[in-house]
């Protein structure tokens, strides 16, 4: 797994009301098991608590036996 001191590595699950703008994309379209890779910044009430930016990775993973994104 990458990890670097300027990237912290934690995993979430974003809520589906989630309210952002893409920064920078990592990545055009799919690429294997990864759906998205993007940068993001918040914006709504949330930005005033989190004013910097995420990461943002959409993936497929094999949980209990269901492909699940």
């Amino acid at each position: 797994m990458w990890t670097s001191p300027i990237w912290p590595t934690f995993r979430t699950r974003a809520k589906d009301n989630l309210q952002c703008r893409v920064v920078r994309k990592f990545q055009d379209g799919a690429d294997g098991h990864i759906l998205r890779d993007d940068l993001i910044a918040l914006t709504g009430p949330a930005a005033r608590h989190y004013p910097v930016e995420l990461r943002h990775v959409r993936a497929l993973l094999l949980l209990f036996r269901k492909i699940r994104t």
